[in-house]
């Protein structure tokens, strides 16, 4: 079957996503671990943040804590580091760029039904598989 750039070019883009996701040990496997140092989330109601003001501003700089503050049992504003601050938006950031690139693909695949889609990307899937089995048979080289 003879593809078009467009969709050859993304097809190669899913194999590389899922060799790189294998290769991390599994399937969906994140990169980088998460910090264990992170500090736990304390909610409280607003009449006691409003009290405790000057200690959860405290808590919160020496990053013991994050501080989610509620009105009515809803949580309507939250207290964090500024380290905290700049990962929320560093990660909003990445967010509208992954958004952007999926709107890309999308539009490179505008013109092929959704069933040919998730044939070719089967088959990439499954040429890729192949792949890793053969590696995983050849007898390792000598040293």
């Amino acid at each position: 079957m003879m593809v078009g750039p467009a969709t050859a070019g993304a097809l190669t883009y899913c194999a590389i996503l899922y060799k790189t996701r294998r290769g991390r040990g599994g399937r969906g496997a994140r990169s980088g671990a998460v910090s264990a140092s992170q500090p736990a989330t304390q909610t409280v109601k607003a009449s006691e943040a409003r009290a405790r003001w000057s200690e959860l501003l405290n808590a919160v700089a020496r990053r013991r804590t994050r501080v989610l503050v509620e009105k009515s049992g809803v949580p309507v504003a939250a207290l964090v580091s500024p380290d905290d601050l700049a990962r929320l938006r560093r990660l909003d950031e990445e967010r509208v760029d992954a958004l952007r690139l999926l709107d890309r693909m999308s539009a490179a695949f505008a013109d092929l039904s959704e069933e040919q889609i998730e044939h070719d990307v089967a088959r990439v899937i499954a040429e890729v598989r192949a792949e890793k089995r053969a590696e995983q048979t050849q007898p390792a080289a000598p040293r």
